[in-house]
């Protein structure tokens, strides 16, 4: 037992420094350098990224971000439930905005607002059921965020 613990050690002593260089950065291309609030990946090819003023998208894997949504606000977080249909939360004067896009992000529509100044984490099990926590409160939509 103490041989098969031993050459399990050693095994992974070895390549170790293999399983951290899986890790590749891929902001590059990322026209300006500022804080990444959130990301959602849909696929191997599409992610989005949410930065102090846009969101960002990539469809091939991250080798090239292109500006999704010009935006004046902090995206506090993205959520896609499949390749065409995406939430995003952001912080405005008048609360958190509650965005939704059903054409992969090439229009986002604002469906009400959320009364915190912040959101930080959304979540979506099907178009109309989702959750948002915030500081101290969590809100569940029924109907893809109008209530």
């Amino acid at each position: 037992m103490k041989k098969v613990l031993l050459l399990i050690s050693v095994f992974f002593s070895l390549h170790c420094s293999q399983l951290i260089s899986q890790w590749f950065e891929q902001t590059e291309s990322l026209p300006v350098t500022s804080t990444y609030f959130c990301l959602d990946a849909i696929d191997a090819n599409t992610a989005y990224v949410g930065t102090i003023f846009y969101i960002y998208k990539t469809t091939n894997g991250g080798t090239n971000w292109l500006v999704n949504l010009p935006y004046a606000n902090y995206v506090d977080d993205i959520y896609f439930i499949n390749i065409n249909t995406g939430f995003h939360v952001a912080r405005t004067y008048s609360g958190t905005s509650f965005n939704k896009t059903t054409n992969a992000g090439l229009n986002w529509i604002n469906v009400g607002y959320l009364p915190v100044l912040s959101t930080y984490s959304i979540v979506f099990l099907n178009e109309n059921t989702g959750f948002a926590s915030t500081l101290g409160a969590l809100y569940k939509t029924v109907d893809g965020g109008l209530n």
